[in-house]
């Protein structure tokens, strides 16, 4: 039997960035941002160029496990191993990109993310989510928790990307505030699909995602939103 995909409406991406903006308030409601996709389907373009000018006066650190290394962070931020202390005091324009130490990056990131909890007031990017938090690699799956957990009493904003719900924490995947589904193969259609509360016709309208349009889902109280949008333009050259 063949499956009808959703009919889901196409919104302009400044419409969603418009909700996005009125919404996006860590101390009143949950601000985490979840963005699924495997490689390639732009979530890192989506996160830099369409996400995080929301919040261009927020203070920002970015967990770069790519380092320099093709990677879309190259020239955000100021690059650092370790941010600096009391880094709440840097002003609420500051950028830091951590440069992930691939050959020991638990206990740099433990480090990193522990200040983070202490300080509070920031958005944080952690864009390779499987990257830090399989077993086998850096392994802060827990650490990561507490603080989508604690999050938004810190001031803490989480923006996560990732290649499949394998790799988001349990905390992510039970509220996040908003959610971006790009192209995703195999079961992970369907399973992103049930997480929003739907079955197989969403997960029909997932798998026919063409390259860089997302399927854009929040949970604010007062009416939530399942749309279709494009990725965000790159911005004008000054």
């Amino acid at each position: 039997m063949t499956t009808i995909p959703l009919a889901v409406p196409l919104i302009p991406f400044s419409r969603v960035q418009g909700r996005m903006i009125r919404l996006w308030d860590p101390f009143r409601r949950n601000s985490h941002i979840v963005v699924y996709g495997f490689t390639g389907s732009g979530k890192s373009h989506l996160i830099r160029y369409g996400i995080l000018p929301l919040r261009r006066y927020s203070r920002t650190v970015v967990i770069d496990m790519k380092d320099d290394r093709d990677s879309t962070w190259s020239g955000f931020g100021t690059p650092v191993a370790e941010l600096p202390p009391m880094f709440f005091d840097s002003g609420d324009f500051s950028r830091w990109r951590i440069i992930v130490d691939r050959s020991n990056p638990q206990s740099q990131l433990r480090r990193v993310l522990d200040q983070i909890r202490t300080e509070g007031h920031c958005v944080v990017v952690l864009d390779e989510t499987r990257s830090v938090t399989e077993r086998e690699q850096a392994g802060l799956g827990s650490v990561v928790e507490n603080l989508i957990t604690e999050g938004r009493g810190l001031g803490v904003s989480m923006i996560m990307g990732a290649q499949s719900l394998a790799w988001a924490t349990s905390a992510l995947k039970d509220q996040p505030a908003t959610m971006f589904v790009g192209q995703l193969g195999g079961e992970q259609p369907l399973a992103v699909a049930k997480l929003i509360g739907h079955g197989r016709e969403l997960a029909a309208t997932i798998r026919g995602l063409p390259e860089h349009r997302f399927l854009y889902h929040d949970r604010w109280p007062g009416g939530p939103m399942l749309a279709l949008t494009d990725s965000p333009p790159l911005p004008r050259a000054a």
